[in-house]
């Protein structure tokens, strides 16, 4: 009773999810869009942090 008096959670498209923290009357924060998908930003991450090879392991097992 007391996270949901508090709005501590949020749904947004058919997921709950934390809402955004710290919360202030003056400005109040939302949510926009749902969280990402699984592994749906892994190669963007894996080139940024210079290891491609951490999204080409993941195509490999998924395709099996």
């Amino acid at each position: 009773p007391h996270l949901a008096a508090r709005s501590t959670f949020v749904e947004h498209s058919g997921i709950t999810q934390p809402a955004p923290a710290p919360r202030f009357s003056a400005t109040p924060g939302s949510v926009h869009r749902g969280p990402a998908q699984p592994g749906a930003d892994t190669a963007e991450v894996a080139a940024d942090w210079g290891v491609p090879g951490l999204a080409e392991g993941l195509t490999k097992e998924e395709n099996r």
